[in-house]
């Protein structure tokens, strides 16, 4: 406001001169501008009732420097020294475009206040999608899983029903480890898969069977409850 004062006031409008609109239509612009994207609908108004003020008083400034009111005759009274000092806006046409600005400065204060609340339910409606597709994604990952654990848990109670129904027809240790060795790659999908008996006294595994290793060499390992002896001695010691 105080550069559109001061530019203002070093251009004297005259009736005879040069036209100033266009030079008070974009200073005028920018206080308004501004109230769009950063004010409400009040403040723009007061935004606007501002340039005016300081728009009247940078036009009629030159008027009131020339002759002030004590300077002017007593008899023509105080309401003929507001005509004069108003003149430069009535003569020029410009009373009547900052009217103009400052009823536009609350429509675009108005309009400035509706976009943001739009803005802002579009944007409170886009985070609300975003969390419902997330929580989609995270639906669909857990009903997978979930189907996952089931299956794996239904096929482990039908494999140890089966484990149930054929171990009393079982009449031998050996045949026992090996119904059990049997179930349990079948269960576990294994390609490979032992089974070592404990002995706590001496902390050794003894081979009893196996599936897909080989027989010979597994019989021939000499295997400690501990996980120096790799995979089967962790398994023994856990």
């Amino acid at each position: 406001l105080v550069i559109v004062a001061s530019i203002a006031v070093s251009f004297a409008p005259k009736p005879d001169g040069i036209d100033l609109r266009g030079m008070f239509l974009l200073l005028f612009l920018i206080p308004i501008g501004f109230s769009v994207f950063f004010l409400s609908s009040l403040e723009s108004l007061v935004t606007g009732a501002a340039v005016f003020i300081a728009g009247v008083y940078s036009i009629c400034q030159p008027q009131i420097m020339a002759k002030s009111y004590y300077a002017w005759s007593a008899g023509k009274g105080f309401f003929s020294y507001i005509g004069y000092v108003l003149q430069p806006l009535f003569n020029t046409g410009l009373i009547w475009e900052l009217i103009l600005f400052v009823i536009a400065a609350y429509w675009l204060g108005l309009l400035s206040e509706k976009i943001k609340a739009q803005a802002s339910f579009s944007s409170k409606a886009n985070e609300s999608v975003f969390q419902a597709e997330q929580e989609k994604v995270r639906c669909v990952y857990l009903q997978k899983k979930y189907d996952e654990d089931v299956n794996r848990l239904s096929s482990l109670i039908i494999a140890l029903s089966d484990l149930a129904k054929e171990i009393p027809s079982v009449l031998e240790v050996k045949g026992l480890f090996g119904l059990v060795l049997d179930k349990t790659a079948k269960l576990f999908s294994a390609a490979n898969c032992a089974i070592f008996s404990v002995d706590n006294a001496t902390n050794s595994l003894t081979y009893i069977c196996s599936t897909g290793y080989d027989h010979a060499m597994l019989e021939s390992l000499k295997l400690t409850a501990d996980a120096v002896s790799g995979l089967p001695g962790w398994c023994a010691k856990n």
